[in-house]
C-alpha cells in the first residue's frame, strides 16, 4: 500500500525523537546540549548488510542493536526451499542473537555466516532439516559519526505531537506512542481526506535505524514496514523515503532535523500535506524511549 507524504512524515517523526529509559524530557524547551550518555548497542560488533549475488534473498541486514532484515527477490522463480513467514511481505524483521559467526533468528531461522576474500561472505540459512548456501558482499556503512552512533538503535514511542495552521485549519494534538488508527480517526475528525486505508491495530511496537541507511518499524499486529535514509546536510537534518525508490523523487520524502542531549533525541519535521485542495506545512515533534 502506497503511503501518504503526511503518513510517512508521520511515521518517521515517529522515529527520531527518542529518550533513554528512565529519562525524563527535562529540556524545558531550550536549545538540546548535543551532549550524549547514550549505551552503546549491545551487537554493535556484529552490524552488517550483505547484499546477495545468487538465491531467493536481496539482502540480509544484521542491526547493531540486535535486530534482523530480510529482504527477499520480487522474482517467484528466485525463491528456495526457506520462504519467509510475513504475509505477501518483501520483508522479514525480527530479533537475532549470536554465537561465533552463527545468528540464530527469531523466527525459528538460524544463519551462518562465514567471510571469503576481502568482501566475499557464504550465507547458511537453515530451517528445521533444510539448509541452503548463498553468496553475497559485504557493504560498506555510512561514514562513522557521533550522530550516527547516537541515531543507530532501536526505540519505542513516547510521545507524538504535531500542529498545522491554515485557511480554515488550526491543528494541535499530542499522542501517547503512536496508533495509526488514533491519528487518522482525529484527522478525519478535523475534515482531513485521508486516501489510504489502513487495517486495524496498526500501533507501532519499536523501531530500528540502521548505518547502512535502512530503518525498520514494527506493528503490534506482527507486520512491518522498511524506508530508506540518508544525511541531507552535515549530521543534523535526514531525508528519508518510505520504500526503496530514488532519494531525487520529492514526493516520495521527506527531512528531518534531529537534536540529542543525554538520553534525549529531539526530532522536528515538516511535513506537507493537502488541505481543501492546497498543499499545508504540518510541524512534527516525537519523543522515542530507547530499548537498550
Amino acid at each position: 500500500m502506497k503511503k501518504s507524504i503526511l503518513f510517512m512524515a508521520m511515521m518517521l517523526c515517529v522515529s527520531v525523537a527518542f529518550v533513554s529509559c528512565g529519562d525524563d524530557d527535562t529540556s524545558g524547551g531550550k536549545e538540546p546540549s548535543g551532549k550524549t550518555s547514550l549505551n552503546e548497542p549491545k551487537f554493535k560488533d556484529n552490524s552488517q548488510k550483505i547484499i546477495f549475488v545468487n538465491g531467493p534473498y536481496e539482502s540480509l541486514e544484521l542491526t547493531a542493536s540486535g535486530n534482523f532484515c530480510i529482504k527477499k527477490k520480487n522474482d517467484p522463480k528466485a525463491r528456495g526451499s526457506i520462504t519467509l513467514d510475513a504475509e505477501k511481505s518483501e520483508y522479514e524483521t525480527g530479533t537475532y542473537q549470536v554465537a561465533g559467526n552463527v545468528f540464530t533468528l527469531s523466527n525459528g531461522k538460524a544463519i551462518k555466516v562465514v567471510t571469503n576474500a576481502g568482501q566475499k561472505v557464504t550465507v547458511t540459512f537453515t530451517e528445521g532439516d533444510v539448509s541452503e548456501m548463498y553468496e553475497g558482499e559485504l557493504q560498506q556503512p555510512m561514514s562513522d559519526s557521533e550522530a550516527l552512533q547516537n541515531l543507530c538503535r532501536t526505540w519505542e514511542i513516547m510521545t507524538t505531537s504535531f500542529s498545522a495552521s491554515a485557511k480554515g485549519l488550526n491543528l494541535r494534538k499530542e499522542f501517547t506512542g503512536f496508533d495509526l488508527n488514533e491519528v487518522v480517526a482525529y484527522l478525519q475528525s478535523q475534515g482531513i481526506k485521508i486516501n489510504d486505508s489502513f487495517d486495524e491495530n496498526q500501533k507501532v511496537k519499536d523501531m530500528t535505524f540502521s548505518e547502512y541507511g535502512t530503518y525498520f518499524i514494527r506493528y503490534e499486529n506482527g507486520k512491518q514496514d522498511v524506508g530508506t535514509w540518508k544525511w541531507e546536510t552535515k549530521y543534523n537534518v535526514l531525508s528519508y523515503t518510505w520504500d526503496d525508490t530514488s532519494m531525487d523523487k520529492s514526493y516520495e520524502i521527506g527531512k528531518a532535523s534531529i537534536a540529542f542531549e543525554g538520553k534525549i533525541c529531539y526530532l522536528a519535521i515538516m511535513a506537507r500535506a493537502e488541505y481543501d485542495g492546497k498543499m499545508n506545512d504540518i510541524k512534527i515533534n516525537v519523543v522515542l524511549r530507547n530499548l537498550e
